[in-house]
């Protein structure tokens, strides 16, 4: 399927005036990419046809996540990143099948909070008593020794630039250096439901300026909305991301640690970042969110008694 999202030269302003007095012609993006039926997503296609954007956006995976049903957004997305880090079958990322292992990795002393809430009886459940959040999503994750972390948004104002600095950040971090940050998609989950975050655009004179690239399973396969990163202003937030490739397990000390209750890597709250060690402005985000996320991704590994 063609694309075009830049003007063609038959649409051009010949306008006369000097380009010091000339306005910026704003480029276009379109509120949904759709690139086909396909479940998979291709990194290489999405950045060629956002490549006026300025794209950032994660690695190619073999699944994105779909429902039919209002239910397992929690289960499609996690499920997902199984699939695609460590090449799981469709059979083994069903809903039964996740929360199976959940019930195992509860008997294991992961989160007990949840086990409770679930009393301990998840496998089976369908509808709103089987909904799932970024808790159970950790946890299925760390069963698999992936390292994963979780990021919270407790402030509804200016939570959309917060979400987009964060899936910015983390995915800069990864194409910088390779050893921090995240080249897979990044799950956002709110009240009620979950998307994944696929990447975003970053480029002056668009309309919109910046965007999150998210997949929601409710809708068509093969299709990626663009959305303006103020309107996700209004809800609080959970991300959740595996930190580098997820070729480097979690080793049974660092599982231990896993334990008990969730440690979080950072969290904004009342117009600040606060990480395990430090806080930082909500101003100048970017910088600091990638030197404190840093430091505090290798203080948790150092440091365990701070849990």
């Amino acid at each position: 399927m063609a694309h075009t999202l830049l003007p063609s030269s038959s649409h051009r302003c010949a306008c006369t005036t000097s380009w010091r007095t000339r306005r910026p012609r704003h480029r276009k993006l379109p509120c949904k990419i759709s690139y086909g039926g396909e479940s998979f997503f291709l990194a290489p296609r999405i950045s060629l046809i956002l490549e006026a954007f300025r794209p950032r956006v994660c690695r190619s995976v073999i699944s994105l996540p779909s429902q039919n049903d209002d239910w397992s957004c929690g289960y499609r997305n996690v499920g997902s990143l199984l699939r695609s880090i460590l090449g799981m079958t469709v059979k083994q990322v069903k809903p039964l099948s996740l929360q199976q292992l959940l019930e195992q990795a509860w008997r294991l002393g992961f989160d007990p909070y949840s086990a409770e809430e679930f009393s301990h009886k998840l496998a089976g459940k369908e509808g709103k008593a089987a909904h799932i959040g970024a808790a159970e999503m950790l946890v299925l994750l760390w069963y698999h020794q992936l390292d994963a972390n979780l990021i919270e948004v407790h402030d509804t104002k200016g939570a959309g630039e917060a979400v987009f600095e964060v899936a910015r950040t983390l995915l800069e971090l990864w194409q910088a250096n390779k050893s921090s940050g995240t080249c897979w998609p990044i799950v956002l989950q709110h009240d009620g439901h979950s998307r994944t975050i696929v990447g975003v655009t970053t480029a002056p004179r668009c309309d919109p300026e910046c965007c999150v690239l998210v997949r929601d399973p409710r809708d068509k396969p093969g299709e990626i909305q663009c959305i303006p990163y103020k309107k996700l202003d209004g809800r609080q937030y959970q991300i959740v991301f595996v930190q580098g490739d997820g070729s480097q397990l979690l080793t049974e000390e660092e599982l231990e640690r896993k334990k008990g209750d969730l440690p979080i890597a950072a969290k904004f709250q009342d117009g600040q970042w606060t990480g395990i060690r430090r806080s930082w402005n909500f101003t100048m985000m970017t910088r600091k969110f990638e030197r404190a996320l840093v430091s505090d991704l290798q203080h948790q590994v150092n440091s365990p008694n701070d849990f």
